[in-house]
């Protein structure tokens, strides 16, 4: 099914690739193969697609499920379900909980509950009010989660000062948080700030402010404010780090 201009698809079961060009309006529930728009869409029901969903421009859905997702532009959702790769370049705001197998995002990406990935790579924004978990975290820009980050590998790169940094709590096996090559001067660069604990295995911090570091290894670097570390095996702290309390357990 092709639009050109401006047209309404109906809800119901397409077996076929449903292709936008202008601006279009999904009325309804659907199941398709795959959807593609270039222009606008807005749909006002739940999409699932056994393929691929791309957008060049602007969408706006309820509910999606599909294979991959693909945006360059604007793309908003209600709940966001990825069984394979999110790709975004530009914003992206999902405004109930979100899962994606792996997620490659350029610009903005907000998650307004929880958010579920098996290896997320985002250069820009992140913003999570609830808890956040994947198998592999990487981030370079400014983030924010309101509830507890927790991955295996999590690699947090901290840009300018102008962007703040904020995460309840941080639980995972390799945890790094440095300052980005990107920010041009160290002691001008961004500061995350973690309110409850960090938790992990092996563990190298650079401008973190956290009242409770536990893990095997720590390495805390310039720039933190730690109110007490725990230890098992190692710890080394630097002469450019306040840390109040320090604890062999």
């Amino acid at each position: 099914m092709k639009i050109s201009g401006s047209g309404t698809v109906k809800g119901g079961d397409y077996n076929e690739e449903i292709r936008i060009s202008g601006s279009g309006t999904i009325d309804g529930n659907i199941r398709c193969t795959e959807l593609h728009a270039s222009g606008s869409v807005r749909a006002n029901g739940y999409v699932e697609c056994e393929g691929e969903i791309s957008v060049s421009g602007s969408g706006s859905f309820e509910d999606v499920k599909a294979k991959r997702v693909i945006s360059s532009g604007s793309f908003g959702s209600g709940s966001l379900s990825v069984d394979n790769k999110l790709e975004t370049s530009g914003s992206c705001k999902v405004k109930g909980a979100l899962y994606a197998d792996e997620a490659i995002i350029s610009g903005s990406l907000e998650v307004r509950e929880n958010a579920k990935f098996g290896k997320a790579d985002i250069s820009g924004g992140f913003d999570c009010d609830g808890d956040t978990e994947a198998e592999d975290f990487r981030i370079s820009g400014p983030v924010t989660v309101n509830g507890l980050l927790n991955a295996e590998n999590i690699n947090i790169k901290l840009g300018q000062r102008m962007y703040k940094n904020r995460i309840n709590s941080i639980g995972g096996t390799n945890i790094k948080i440095e300052i980005s090559p990107l920010a041009l001067f160290r002691k001008k660069a961004a500061v995350l700030s973690v309110k409850e604990s960090i938790e992990g295995d092996e563990i190298y911090l650079e401008n973190t402010e956290c009242p409770l570091v536990v893990g095997k290894n720590v390495i805390i670097g310039e720039g933190c404010k730690i109110g007490k570390v725990q230890y098992y095996n190692s710890c080394k702290i630097s002469e450019e780090a306040e840390v109040c309390k320090e604890e062999k357990i």
